[in-house]
């Protein structure tokens, strides 16, 4: 296997971000995450009424172990003799976008912005709950703004900053950690709440989460 250098790792990275930034999200039925998040509800539907918590921090290892089988199988094809080195960094890029969601994230807020700009709030309204789960139906257009605000912030550490950080800091295996980041941020996402059914099914992945984006 050819261990890829800073450079390689910084094409796959800017690579990874054009294809974010202008074609978005691939469809669902080949989407890395999305195979995850379908392991994920296979295991969440399959869980047992007792011993939830034990049962929780297994099946939060098991998807992140898949997580990271899947992103050193990406790095296993691309270094194959006789992959083409730019087919080979398409393939890295393509599956390193899969982690983060720079357009699915900011495109959004960008039209809910242009309508409170334009006075356009209901509109605006029709967009809010992208990001806010709350009734936005009496909130004015400071609450609005506000509350989109807050929710790119929260997100933008989840759906962005973590996923890109694990994959420089891991250096040749930075896809690996990448993947293995987005299955316990996804984990989080499904099963992380403190409210039954899921509050000691998730405790294990919401509390690596809390770690991972300390």
């Amino acid at each position: 296997m050819i261990i890829p250098d800073s450079g390689h790792l910084a094409l796959v990275l800017l690579l990874a971000a054009g294809i974010d930034i202008v074609f978005g999200e691939p469809p669902a039925a080949v989407h890395p995450v999305v195979w995850i998040g379908k392991l994920i509800s296979f295991l969440k539907n399959a869980a047992p009424k007792t011993h939830r918590k034990l049962y929780g921090t297994a099946m939060a290892l098991c998807c992140v172990f898949f997580a990271s089988l899947l992103g050193y199988f990406v790095l296993y094809i691309a270094a194959l003799p006789g992959i083409p080195y730019l087919l080979a960094l398409f393939i890295e890029a393509y599956f390193l976008k899969a982690t983060f969601a720079i357009n699915c994230l900011l495109s959004p807020a960008r039209k809910i912005y242009k309508h409170l700009e334009e006075n356009q709030l209901e509109k605006v309204r029709e967009l809010l709950p992208i990001y806010v789960s709350r009734n936005t139906s009496k909130l004015t257009k400071t609450q609005m703004s506000s509350a989109v605000i807050e929710s790119v912030s929260e997100n933008y550490v989840d759906g962005i900053l973590s996923p890109i950080f694990y994959y420089a800091l891991f250096g040749e295996f930075g896809l690996v950690a990448a993947y293995a980041f987005k299955a316990i941020s996804t984990l989080d996402s499904m099963v992380g709440y403190k409210t039954e059914p899921y509050r000691e099914l998730g405790y294990f992945s919401a509390k690596s989460d809390d770690v991972l984006n300390w």
